[in-house]
């Protein structure tokens, strides 16, 4: 696998381009050990599932298989194995080519031919490490003739203990039924709670609206904390049974949206690109002083 290695004090990031555009580490050295702040992909890996996080487009997370716009069908078929709806666009599944790299930054680019996904679309994203703090830029550009939906979303991979700490806040999680597409949206109490709470094996797969833009991971056992900062409205927690990660995931629009009527678009988080347009999102990682 062909890697990109990045440095800034004592940050270090090391990108995949060809295992779909994503991270394979994110560490922090302390005592010149490195310590994950991602959950670092299996050195001979070349599966983007276990990387420590990929980009999502030109959708975020499951559709119900076809859906409408404008008068034409559209038939996505399942994009998992195991899975019977695609999910996360085609972007991560695809070998990104290095644009620009530099001690401290990189920019890698997938340019889209349409297929079952059909609009002709141009991919970017952007990492830059600086003093404490990595910033990733997503870009998506309808390079098609006809006008496209499209929605954002970055999927990280934290490593957890059963003393690891998420915090944030959000005004509502999406319940889903047997097939992890939302069904009723209601206040996040309970086990959907994401005040102050440990996430690891939890088994939650849900979608949260009207997200703070702010989360809080803590790690006592190495005194450490990480920010996630990012104007993405939505959040989609990942915390399978018995494993020691969990994801979270800023997003741009609601899973399923695109089974929605396109009136309802706007609100459900997916904008209609028209020829050249562009649709954006940027995500921070912060290191917290104790």
């Amino acid at each position: 696998m062909r890697s990109i290695e990045l440095d800034d004090w004592d940050l270090r990031l090391v990108v995949a381009p060809e295992v779909g555009g994503s991270i394979a580490r994110f560490d922090v050295l302390i005592n010149e050990r490195p310590v994950p702040l991602l959950r670092p992909m299996p050195g001979t890996s070349r599966e983007v599932l276990q990387s420590a996080c990929f980009p999502v487009l030109p959708y975020a997370n499951r559709v119900r298989g076809a859906f409408s716009f404008r008068g034409r069908e559209i038939d996505l078929p399942p994009n998992l194995k195991g899975q019977p709806f695609p999910m996360h666009g085609d972007a991560w599944l695809k070998e990104w080519r290095v644009e620009n790299a530099t001690k401290h930054g990189v920019e890698l680019v997938y340019e889209h031919q349409k297929d079952a996904w059909p609009w002709d679309y141009e991919a970017r994203q952007r990492f830059e490490l600086a003093e404490e703090m990595l910033t990733i830029s997503l870009e998506c550009t309808n390079r098609s003739g006809d006008d496209m939906p499209c929605g954002l979303g970055l999927h990280p991979y934290f490593p957890a203990t059963p003393r690891t700490i998420f915090d944030t806040e959000a005004e509502r999680v999406w319940i889903t039924d047997q097939d992890l597409l939302p069904i009723r949206a209601e206040a996040p109490t309970g086990r959907y709670s994401l005040k102050r709470r440990t996430l690891a094996g939890q088994e939650i797969d849900n979608g949260y609206d009207d997200w703070s833009g702010r989360a809080r991971i803590e790690w006592p056992e190495n005194d450490l904390w990480l920010a996630m900062i990012s104007e993405a409205p939505r959040l989609q927690i990942y915390a399978p049974k018995g494993e020691s990660f969990f994801a979270a995931e800023p997003v741009t629009n609601a899973t399923g949206a695109l089974n929605a009527s396109e009136t309802e678009w706007p609100a459900l988080g997916l904008r209609v690109l028209r020829q050249g347009e562009t649709a954006a999102l940027n995500v921070r990682f912060e290191l917290l002083p104790d």
